[in-house]
């Protein structure tokens, strides 16, 4: 399974941190998950529906070859909780306890669910999950001198050693 994510190429982009230090709509502050979409146009929406106006400089797309070997659960349509979809951090609650529930039992490295902003699905992926992560810059041909694009592969074990 390949899974993409738009991250801001001022930090780590497969570490979790961002998750970490802000929270989100499947995970509490304090908790590491990469957020993850299953198409590249997924990924930039994700990104685009946060910001106001403007359209990221120092993005970088990245992608994640997830083995068909590894655990993966999937939480189904009737399974979501009431307004699950909201944009409100505040009432965003019940999708945050599943999460971080994923993340205590450690039964499997990617949580599939439903997007509110179309009819696909996101992930979230375990940061310390063994497979080989690809970034690359999806702006170079458009490039302002903002991004520098660079196109590497490492693994999330060499990323956790950084």
């Amino acid at each position: 399974m390949r899974v993409f994510r738009l991250c801001r190429s001022t930090y780590p982009p497969y570490d979790g941190g961002g998750a970490r230090r802000a929270g989100g709509r499947w995970n509490s502050k304090g908790i590491r998950v990469l957020y993850m979409s299953e198409n590249r146009s997924l990924a930039v929406l994700e990104v685009l529906v946060h910001l106001s106006g403007v359209l990221p400089d120092k993005y970088f797309l990245g992608w994640a070859d997830i083995p068909d070997n590894v655990p993966v659960e999937r939480i189904i349509d009737d399974e979501l909780p009431a307004a699950w979809s909201t944009l409100i951090p505040a009432e965003q609650v019940a999708t945050r306890r599943i999460g971080d529930a994923w993340v205590e039992r450690q039964q499997s490295a990617v949580l599939v669910f439903l997007t509110p902003f179309a009819h696909a699905t996101d992930c979230l992926v375990s940061p310390t999950l063994p497979c080989t992560f690809t970034l690359t810059d999806p702006f170079a041909a458009y490039s302002t001198g903002l991004c520098s694009p660079s196109i590497f592969a490492t693994t999330a074990k060499s990323i956790r050693e950084m």
